[in-house]
Formats: structure tokens, C-alpha cells, sequence
């Protein structure tokens, strides 16, 4: 049971807690909170994110999404959340960043 909660500003607070097991959001979005603060805003129920999925994803050298996922691996830790998008990411994404975000985990 994973709630999405979409959109910029998205009040996650509000909604901390409806009974799911799980919350993702956007990280990136305006006005929204970082996993490691919304994790505290849902009470600290298992959080799904902190992928970017718009422009970054698009842009971003596969040397650069590396330095995220390891960025936020060292600030969330090792338990209570997983590694994923915000929301879906265009199919036009470059591959390569693609196959960065997997090993980049693989790695982890």
C-alpha cells in the first residue's frame, strides 16, 4: 500500500496519517520536502524517492546521478526507505542515465 502524493506543494504533512504503509512524492518539487524530512512528516512510515525524474534525469551526466544516489544513500541510511522517481520519467531519458541510476544501487 504506497500512496503517490503529486504535484509541487503537495501537503504531504496533511496526509501523514493516512493508513498506507508507504508514501512517495516528488523531492524536487517546488515546495515539497526532502525523503529524509518528509520520512519524519508521514511518522516515519517507509518512504519511496529522491530519484530525479524531469529535467535532471534528462541532463544529468551518469557521473552526476552516481554522486546523487550516493548523496542520499549516506543522508537517509539503510533502512526504512527505498531508492525511486518522484513520478514517472520520460521514456526520451537517456539510457545511459538509466543504467547510471541501476548502478548506481548495484554498487550501494
Amino acid at each position: 500500500n504506497l500512496l503517490h502524493v503529486c504535484r509541487d506543494n503537495n501537503m504531504l504533512e496533511a496526509l501523514g496519517d493516512y493508513p498506507v504503509q508507504a508514501f512517495n512524492w516528488d523531492t524536487r518539487g517546488r515546495g515539497n520536502p526532502t525523503l529524509k524530512t518528509g520520512k519524519t512528516l508521514v511518522r516515519q512510515k517507509f518512504v519511496v524517492g529522491g530519484l530525479p525524474h524531469r529535467e535532471v534525469l534528462m541532463s544529468t551526466s551518469p557521473t552526476e546521478i552516481h554522486s546523487m544516489i550516493r548523496e542520499l544513500t549516506q543522508d537517509m541510511g539503510s533502512t526504512g526507505w527505498a531508492l525511486g522517481g518522484g513520478c514517472t520519467y520520460s521514456p526520451e531519458a537517456p539510457e545511459e542515465n538509466i543504467d547510471a541510476i541501476r548502478s548506481a544501487v548495484e554498487v550501494s
